[in-house]
Order: C-alpha cells, then sequence, then structure tokens
C-alpha cells in the first residue's frame, strides 16, 4: 500500500501497474511498473535481467491454474515493449523484523526495457506470457543490492 502512497506502483494487489487505453496519448495500455517477488513459479531474477510472467492464471494460493491472456497488464507489458517504454522495477527483498504480513520489504530498483515477449508453458502446464526485461544502464546501485548490504553490515 505505501508504494501506492508514494506513486510508485499504483496496484495494490497486482505485480503489472499500467495506463489504461483510455489514459495513454496512443489509445493503447502501457505498463509502468511491475513488483518482483517470487509470486509467480515461471518468474527467473538475475538482478539485472529478469524473465518476468504476466499476470493472471493463479488461484489463491498462487499456482498456475489455466492460461494467462493477453489483456490488461499482459497486454500493457507487450505494448510497452513495442513502442520501447521502459519501466519501473520494485523488488520484494526478505527482511527479517519487517511488520509487513509477507516478511518482504518493497525496494525501487530501477528502470528496465522489455526486450522480448512470448507465450510460453509454464511449469504448471499452463500457458504464460514472460517478459525479458534488461536494466538500463547508468543507473545508481539497485536498491536491493543497498539493503542486502546495509542487512549484511549490521
Amino acid at each position: 500500500m505505501e508504494l501506492v502512497v508514494v506513486g510508485l506502483h499504483g496496484q495494490p494487489q497486482a505485480g503489472i501497474d499500467y495506463l489504461p487505453g483510455s489514459m495513454s496519448s496512443n489509445g493503447e495500455p502501457i505498463a509502468t511498473s511491475v513488483i518482483v517477488s517470487g509470486g509467480y513459479e515461471d518468474d527467473v531474477d538475475q538482478g539485472d535481467v529478469i524473465i518476468y510472467s504476466g499476470h493472471g492464471g493463479q488461484d489463491k494460493n498462487s499456482r498456475q491454474v489455466f492460461h494467462q491472456k493477453l489483456e490488461g497488464g499482459n497486454l500493457a507489458m507487450e505494448r510497452s515493449m513495442h513502442y520501447g517504454i521502459e519501466v519501473r522495477v520494485i523488488r520484494g527483498v526478505r527482511c527479517e523484523g519487517t511488520s509487513s504480513a509477507s516478511g518482504k520489504v518493497y525496494v525501487y530498483d530501477g528502470l528496465y526495457r522489455i526486450v522480448e515477449c512470448w507465450f510460453d508453458v509454464g511449469k504448471s502446464g499452463f500457458g504464460v506470457y514472460k517478459y525479458k526485461l534488461w536494466r538500463i544502464e547508468g543507473q545508481a546501485k539497485m536498491g536491493s543490492s543497498v539493503l542486502k548490504e546495509a542487512l549484511m553490515l549490521r
């Protein structure tokens, strides 16, 4: 909820935040930010490169139970890739002593460019949209790295 209040991510639950087509200059949905927190079994997070799974198809236990569709945030991610529009990445980092129910602290990690999009069969056997994100060079050190270093020093 804090991310919503400060304007970094407008969705209190969804991992993909986006402007709907009615609010964008070209009439198409455009992704603005994503949360990377390990919520999808098909995600791969290597820091500067992320394979991000689209939204949808999960049950309340975060298991993929049906195919994702190219709509909403998934379509916004594809359109952002098409137009070369970067997205903010916010990472959920496990942190002992935090008051959050998830045990995570959410940290802004910079701007990433969506360089590839494809539909694939995920680990659970259902269709998942996947997006390859590359961190844009020349930015300050990732907030999650700074947080991890601070926790080690503590």
